[in-house]
C-alpha cells in the first residue's frame, strides 16, 4: 500500500460486542433426562441499503451456547457490511466506520461497537484494521436496555440510516458529547449533567438555526437604532456594539420549551412540571458554569449532592435521546413507542427529581 489514500477497499464488515436483547427468542425447552437443552428463535435477515454509493447491510444473529442441562447462554451480536460501488481509501472506510459506529453506541446504548474491522480489498484478499478508538480501556459491557435495535419495517430501517449519514456532518458535535458519555461510566455527575444540557443546546441550534426571539428583519432596524444610540466618545462603544449582534438569541429555557413541546404526552411523565422542572435545568447549568450570588448558590449546591439529582441528570440523558431520534428521522409515533417500551423510561417516570 503506497498511502492511506490509495483507493483500495471494495468492502467493510464488522460485528459488535456481545449483546442480550432477545429479540427474537421464541423458547427453550428444557430435557433433563437426557441432560439436553434447546433453544429456538426468529432470525433477521441481512436486509439492505443503497446509501451514498455504497451497499449497507445489517444482519442480528444469536448464538447458543451449552454447558449443562441448568446453564444456558444467549448471545446476540449485530453484524455490519458495506459494500462500496466503487474501491475506496482506507481513510473513506474509516469513515464510514466512525459513523456507523456512532450510530450502533446511541442504538445499543454502548460504548464501542467495534474496535477491529475486516476491510476486503481489490483486486483480492482482506485485512484487519483496528480502529483508532482501539486502545481505551472501556470495557465491552453487556447493554440491558438498548435504545433501539433495527427497525422491524424495512422503510423505517432505512430512512433512519440515510437520514444518519446525511445529517451526521451537521449534528457531529451533539453525537460526539453522547458518545464520550457513554465511554466514561465512571464520571461526576455534575459534568454528566453540563455534558448532556450542551448537546441539547448544540442540538437546537443545528435543527431550529432560523429560531431567534423576532424575525431578522425586525431586529435588524432594532440593532441599527440602539447602535446609533451609544454616543461614540463612549470608548467601549465598539464592544457594546458586538454584543447587540446576540441581542436576538434566545435562552436555554427557550430551547427547552421547544424540546419539551415535541411530544408533550410521553415527556409530561418524566417531567410533570414543565415550568419548574426547566427553571431548575437552566439553574442548575448557571450554577455550574456561572455565579449568581451564595443564596441562590447554596440551595443548588444542596440540591446536586442528593439522590434527585442523580434521577434529573438520568431524565436529561433520556430527553437528549429522544431528540436526536427525533433528529435522525423516526417519526413521534415511532419515537413513543420506542421509549414507552423502554424499561428506563418506565422506571424514571417513578422517580421523583423535583426540588
Amino acid at each position: 500500500m503506497d498511502s492511506l489514500n490509495q483507493k483500495l477497499a471494495s468492502a467493510l464488515s464488522f460485528t459488535t460486542p456481545e449483546m442480550i436483547r432477545w429479540t427474537g427468542l421464541r423458547g427453550i425447552t428444557l430435557k433433563s433426562a437426557k441432560n439436553e437443552v434447546r433453544a429456538t428463535y426468529r432470525g433477521k435477515r441481512t436486509k439492505e441499503v443503497q446509501i451514498g454509493g455504497a451497499t449497507f447491510q445489517f444482519g442480528t444473529g444469536i448464538s447458543c451456547e451449552t454447558r449443562s442441562a441448568s446453564e444456558l447462554n444467549l448471545v446476540e451480536r449485530h453484524g455490519v457490511r458495506i459494500v462500496f460501488g466503487e474501491p475506496q481509501s482506507i481513510l473513506t472506510a474509516e469513515q464510514w466506520v466512525t459513523k456507523t459506529c456512532r450510530l450502533m453506541s446511541l442504538a445499543l446504548r454502548c460504548p464501542i461497537a467495534c474496535r477491529v474491522y475486516t476491510l476486503e480489498r481489490e483486486p483480492s484478499g482482506s485485512a484487519s484494521v483496528v480502529t483508532p478508538w482501539s486502545a481505551s480501556r472501556t470495557a465491552e459491557t453487556k447493554t440491558l436496555h438498548p435504545l433501539f435495535t433495527r427497525p422491524k419495517k424495512q422503510t423505517v430501517y432505512a430512512k433512519v440510516l440515510r437520514s444518519w449519514f446525511a445529517k451526521y456532518d451537521k449534528l457531529e458535535p451533539v453525537i460526539s458529547l453522547r458518545a464520550a458519555l457513554l465511554s466514561q461510566p465512571e464520571k461526576y455527575r455534575e459534568f454528566e449533567f453540563l455534558a448532556y444540557v450542551q448537546a441539547l443546546e448544540a442540538l437546537h441550534r443545528r435543527t431550529r438555526p432560523t429560531r431567534r426571539i423576532v424575525t431578522e428583519k425586525q431586529f435588524s432596524v432594532l440593532q441599527r437604532k440602539l447602535v446609533e444610540a451609544i454616543p461614540a466618545r463612549w470608548k467601549a462603544k465598539g464592544e457594546l456594539v458586538r454584543k447587540l449582534s446576540y441581542l436576538n438569541e434566545i435562552s436555554l429555557a427557550d430551547r427547552l420549551r421547544d424540546v419539551f413541546a415535541c411530544d408533550k404526552e410521553l415527556l409530561s411523565k418524566l417531567f410533570r412540571d414543565e415550568a419548574q422542572d426547566i427553571a431548575l435545568i437552566r439553574d442548575i447549568r448557571n450554577y455550574l458554569t456561572h455565579y449568581e450570588g451564595k443564596r441562590k448558590e447554596k440551595k443548588i449546591r444542596a440540591y446536586t449532592e442528593t439522590l434527585k439529582f442523580w434521577y434529573l441528570t438520568s431524565k436529561v440523558s433520556l430527553l437528549l435521546e429522544i431528540a436526536i431520534l427525533r433528529a435522525i428521522g423516526f417519526g413521534q409515533a415511532e419515537v413513543r413507542m420506542l421509549i414507552q417500551n423502554d424499561p428506563t423510561y418506565r422506571d424514571l417516570c417513578k422517580a421523583d427529581h423535583s426540588r
